[in-house]
């Protein structure tokens, strides 16, 4: 009976010892909030926590809440953040909240309570600051009066789209005639007005093959257009004068000569050689046309 008495009493000696040991390694920080009433959801809230420890002890990270977490039903930690005060060694932490949830009444809560350990294992515990929540909206205004009572639907404005109907189709019969007008532009009147060689070098592209029967309407071809800017037929012995009156040819005489020499020995002597070739005349429709665009 004496010993399990002794025990007994050696038992509740340790606890004591223990309890007091936990209780000189625990620490409670002091908190205060930026603002403690009227907080509507997404509302941020500042927690700040004088921490009763010096600037050179360190803290525990694993220790910490986890960041973009919900705390509770209520508030969701979207920061931490450590100030040093400037009055005195002691560290401040800063705790941004975002309100994410709420009633359909005022209520008046605490911000979460949890704790942090420094690497000396000395427990901090940070105690909840009063905070009040509101609703989104009241449940009711005065007595029974529902405040978010259900309304008929309206219906949708209706306005008159006579003018605007009008100004459209102006607008679209404007757009049809320049489409139409640019059409006929260009597949009619420009058609018809292209100068000689312009129209000479569009003839000669869309000629095929590669025989005689090709070179031949190569060769007619750029004699028309010759013949439509001396607007009379040019002959071999008549392309003096032909330059002489197109003085912006001049600068192609030795080139404009030789291809109506190969062209009278192509089509008037058929025993003599020739070096008519169609490269020759599409490059002289071309020097022609640069100097036909500068008239």
């Amino acid at each position: 009976m004496l010993k399990n008495k002794g025990f007994t009493f050696l038992i509740a000696i340790l606890w004591l010892i223990s309890t007091a040991v936990q209780a000189a390694e625990m620490v409670t920080a002091t908190v205060s909030t930026d603002q403690a009433w009227g907080l509507l959801l997404g509302d941020e809230l500042i927690v700040t926590v004088e921490l009763p420890i010096m600037q050179h002890i360190a803290l525990d990270e694993e220790s910490l809440p986890a960041i973009d977490q919900r705390q509770g039903h209520w508030l969701t930690l979207r920061e931490i953040r450590f100030d040093a005060r400037s009055d005195s060694e002691q560290v401040l932490m800063m705790l941004r909240y975002q309100v994410v949830n709420t009633g359909t009444a005022v209520q008046e809560l605490l911000t979460p309570e949890f704790t942090i350990r420094q690497t000396d294992n000395t427990v901090i515990v940070i105690p909840g600051a009063p905070m009040m929540l509101s609703p989104i909206l009241p449940a009711t205004i005065a007595d029974d009066t529902p405040a978010a009572s259900l309304k008929a639907d309206h219906n949708a404005p209706l306005f008159d789209t006579a003018a605007q109907g009008k100004k459209t189709a102006f607008w679209a019969g404007l757009a049809g005639l320049c489409f139409l007008l640019s059409t006929l532009w260009h597949f009619v009147w420009r058609k018809q007005h292209r100068q000689p060689f312009e129209q000479a070098l569009i003839q000669l592209r869309n000629i095929k093959g590669d025989d005689n029967a090709a070179l031949e309407a190569a060769a007619r071809i750029l004699h028309k257009a010759f013949n439509r800017t001396a607007g009379e037929t040019v002959v071999q012995s008549a392309v003096d004068d032909m330059l002489a009156q197109h003085s912006r040819l001049a600068a192609f005489t030795d080139e404009i000569k030789q291809f109506y020499r190969a062209s009278s020995a192509y089509f008037f002597d058929s025993e003599s050689v020739t070096d008519l070739s169609r490269e020759q005349i599409v490059s002289l429709a071309k020097s022609c046309r640069r100097v036909e665009r500068l008239a």
